[in-house]
């Protein structure tokens, strides 16, 4: 009868296993960022599927992870008549893989526990103990590296350490809950969380508040979801806060109870102010940023699919080839009275409790948010309904696809530093996240699309590309009246090109896009994006599938308990990498620097992508060196001799500054870096570069 073996011994085998294989790969993959090891307890990790935009799978580690056998220690070879368990190792784990039978594994069980220490921690080396340490709970390479920085830099006092992680990080104990049928709803309140984006900052005159409202799904085998209650301070960039949190398997039956909490909060501060350190603040509730369906959630409003459904207009849709279509480019707008007194009763389901707020408008109040309008929504469908995977005529032919898939490849390494994603194949597509096509409508797309695609497709597209980079600015009003003509000639030509039955409700808001920009300002003043990286952020926080909200509130009362406001002040330029490789304009006195950066952007002179920018005058230039000397600093560079317009219909490119620019010079030249007007985005074509401003959009956004 085979020998049967204890848990006990199977979990020395493998935890010797992944010992070794991690010691035999240090030399050869000492770069690696992340650990090469299989984790050994599988039944601490889960995995699931990311929100966002940044990772597509996590690993998330259950909250208690009891110490075992498992820890490992290696001998530290002091006695010459020993062999060190990494030598040993290697012996053993080459024999555990030839290993034929049970006698032999038997064989080599009594040989692993013989290594000192891998059957508990019992040296005092610590070094061996953090390797142990570091195997048995998967710690990955960029954590260690910033752990063994810190340990190495520091004096420890070991009184000083609380033996347990809760004491360290000040976890609270309880978090409060209530019932929120068919959930659970936990709030923060809307005074704290301003009171958190404050924190460390200048408050401003008035505080005017943007709240986001959407369901985020944890799990793809369960109904498990939440649905944050976020908000931030308009025109105060980099801060999210969470006001409250539901969790269920289902949304919130009731809007109006959902949102109670918070609407109480926000009535009283906004009759009362927001009273900081004694002084009191206006405070305002000014937009509700949400997707069509979560806006219809909380408005007590038809769905975006119903024929009243617009919250703009008081349109009556049409049912056009199973699809629901908005033909009319001019109908009479919704009022905040008309809403409140329901004076088209079908576009509502009921009352909603945000109508208590006071001063807040039902419709101008709740903008058609550009990234689910535009990003998600138009530019999404044309990519993916219409020219991929639609039908023809409007469906490319596979040699378009080809040659969009190799320019697209082309401009990978020209993509600057201030994008956090590189552009992927028309493959793809339809796995492309929100930032992918924000960034082919404003930048690559009337690039890769130039020469492809016939002239009335490819007027169509300008002119949504066009109006969506006048409104990504604070354009003069000539502009702004011409972006405005622009949507409206891209909805009545996208009805003749693609058919009648394809106005859906994201085309026809493009029509009210231009009445949001006169309230909110431009674009991405009042975009999801932010609101976006928080979720994911949120998401990120969970370790295990139980109390979701638990968890988050814990980890992000952490965050608040250990934060430490840095009295620095943030320049408005920092120069960095110092060199003295030049060029330089003389032999010495130059203070040389590799980049410089500013508020909004970074230029480098050792990545192309990052090195084009436009000057005034409508100079161009290619930077070769950072200089400074007597207190100021210039930009050394070579200006394009030949600018010309990139297309000419329905405007002159160069009326937006985007260039085709060739015949760079052979001379160099200072520049003054108060002359710099922006950054360019600059795609490479044959000899020739395309040049497009850079808007004033960070993908990278700083969330709380």
């Amino acid at each position: 009868m085979p020998k049967k073996f204890s848990t006990t011994y199977y979990r020395k085998l493998k935890t010797h296993k992944e010992m070794s294989r991690v010691v035999f790969s240090v030399d050869s993959d000492t770069n690696n960022t992340t650990s090469a090891t299989t984790p050994p307890h599988s039944s601490h990790f889960i995995t699931t599927s990311d929100h966002d935009s940044n990772t597509e799978h996590m690993e998330i580690e259950m909250e208690s992870v009891t110490s075992s056998n498992a820890e490992m220690h290696v001998d530290t070879g002091e006695s010459h008549n020993h062999v060190t368990a990494s030598d040993n190792s290697e012996n053993i784990v080459g024999r555990i893989h030839q290993a034929k039978d049970v006698d032999e594994l038997t064989t080599m069980n009594n040989e692993i526990t013989n290594i000192e220490g891998v059957s508990g921690v019992t040296s005092n080396d610590f070094k061996t103990n953090l390797i142990s340490w570091a195997i048995q709970y998967h710690i990955e390479h960029a954590a260690l590296n910033s752990l063994l920085k810190l340990v190495k830099n520091a004096k420890i006092d070991p009184s000083n350490i609380p033996s347990d992680s809760r004491t360290l990080l000040k976890t609270p104990r309880q978090i409060e809950y209530h019932s929120v049928a068919p959930g659970t709803y936990s709030h923060i309140g809307l005074y704290k969380a301003i009171e958190y984006l404050l924190r460390g900052r200048t408050p401003p005159e008035k505080i005017d508040i943007l709240v986001n409202i959407d369901g985020l799904p944890l799990s793809k085998s369960s109904g498990s979801q939440i649905w944050p209650i976020l908000c931030s301070i308009h025109n105060m960039p980099f801060g999210v806060a969470l006001i409250g949190v539901y969790h269920g398997y289902k949304k919130p039956a009731n809007s109006n109870e959902f949102l109670e909490d918070f609407v109480i909060d926000a009535m009283d501060l906004t009759d009362n102010g927001f009273n900081l350190n004694g002084n009191i603040i206006p405070f305002k509730i000014i937009g509700l940023i949400c997707d069509a369906p979560a806006k219809s959630f909380v408005l007590n409003t038809v769905g975006h699919a119903g024929y009243f459904s617009c919250t703009k207009c008081i349109q009556k849709g049409e049912y056009l080839k199973g699809r629901t279509c908005f033909p009319q480019t001019k109908c009479r707008k919704r009022t905040n009275s008309s809403f409140r007194l329901k004076l088209q009763k079908e576009h509502h389901v009921g009352t909603s409790i945000l109508e208590n707020i006071p001063e807040f408008d039902m419709v101008s109040n709740v903008p058609v948010e550009y990234m689910h309008l535009m990003c998600l929504g138009v530019m999404k469908k044309l990519l993916v309904n219409m020219w991929v995977y639609g039908r023809p005529p409007n469906k490319f032919r596979p040699v378009v696809i080809e040659t969009i898939n190799n320019r697209l490849d082309s401009i990978k390494n020209h993509i600057p530093i201030e994008f956090a994603r590189k552009p992927r194949s028309l493959e793809e597509v339809k796995r492309w996240k929100a930032t992918e096509f924000r960034f082919f409508l404003l930048y690559s797309g009337s690039f890769i699309l130039n020469g492809l695609i016939d002239e009335k497709h490819f007027l169509n597209f300008l002119s949504l590309h066009i109006s969506a980079r006048i409104f990504s600015n604070n354009s003069p009003d000539n502009l702004f009246e011409f972006a405005t003509s622009l949507l409206e000639y891209f909805v009545k030509s996208f009805e003749k090109l693609y058919g009648r039955e394809f106005l859906s409700h994201n085309v026809h808001n493009l029509l009210h896009v231009s009445d949001d920009i006169k309230t909110f300002g431009p674009l991405h003043c009042y975009s999801a994006f932010p609101f976006e990286n928080m979720l994911g952020s949120l998401k990120k926080l969970l370790r295990k599938h139980e109390k979701p909200i638990s968890q988050i509130l814990k980890r992000m009362k952490e965050i608040e308990n250990n934060y430490c406001p840095s009295n620095s002040v943030c320049p408005d330029l920092l120069c960095q990498v110092p060199h003295d490789s030049g060029p330089t304009p003389d032999a010495v006195g130059w203070l040389q620097y590799k980049s410089i950066i500013f508020r909004e952007f970074k230029l480098d002179v050792n990545n192309v992508a990052d090195s084009f920018c436009l000057l005034t005058n409508n100079t161009i230039v290619r930077v070769y060196n950072i200089l400074g000397r007597n207190s100021k600093i210039g930009i050394y560079g070579k200006r394009f001799c030949k600018i010309e317009n990139f297309f000419e219909s329905p405007c002159n490119s160069s009326d937006l500054d985007i260039y085709v620019v060739s015949n760079l010079d052979n001379d160099l030249s200072l520049y003054n870096i108060e002359n710099i007007v922006s950054k360019l985005v600059a795609f490479p074509l044959t000899d020739k570069f395309v040049v497009y401003p850079l808007l004033h959009e960070c993908d990278q956004a700083i969330t709380l």
